[in-house]
């Protein structure tokens, strides 16, 4: 992954991207969005702490609310579903696993201030 592609791939990019959902899918209702994919208070703590959500979390959230995993990540693109071939979904994981180890390695050198 280059520098370019992984700065794109940013938490940033995926808190709005949260922001879109609950303010276009769930009616502006942070509590139905945290209902539907079955979390607790999931987009406050996302907000809050300074972590990447689950590879887990953001399959499930793809999946419930019908939008790519590249929007969803990146902010690039349209978020309306299209069918994302494997090819596409095995590389996007990649990245995104190399992503937060990125990030994880950035917070301890940070001592938890990024």
């Amino acid at each position: 992954m280059s520098l370019e592609e992984a700065q794109a791939y940013t938490k940033d990019a995926f808190i709005r991207g949260v922001a879109w959902i609950i303010d276009h899918r769930c009616a502006g209702s942070k509590s139905r969005f945290n209902e539907l994919i079955g979390q607790r208070q999931a987009d406050y703590r996302w907000r809050s702490e300074a972590k990447l959500p689950s590879l887990e979390a953001v399959l499930k959230i793809c999946h419930v609310f019908g939008v790519r995993v590249e929007w969803l990540l990146s902010g690039r693109g349209d978020p309306q579903r299209a069918e994302e071939t494997k090819e596409e979904l095995k590389a996007l994981i990649v990245q995104y696993k190399e992503l937060a180890a990125h990030y994880k390695e950035l917070w301890k050198k940070s001592n938890g201030k990024i």
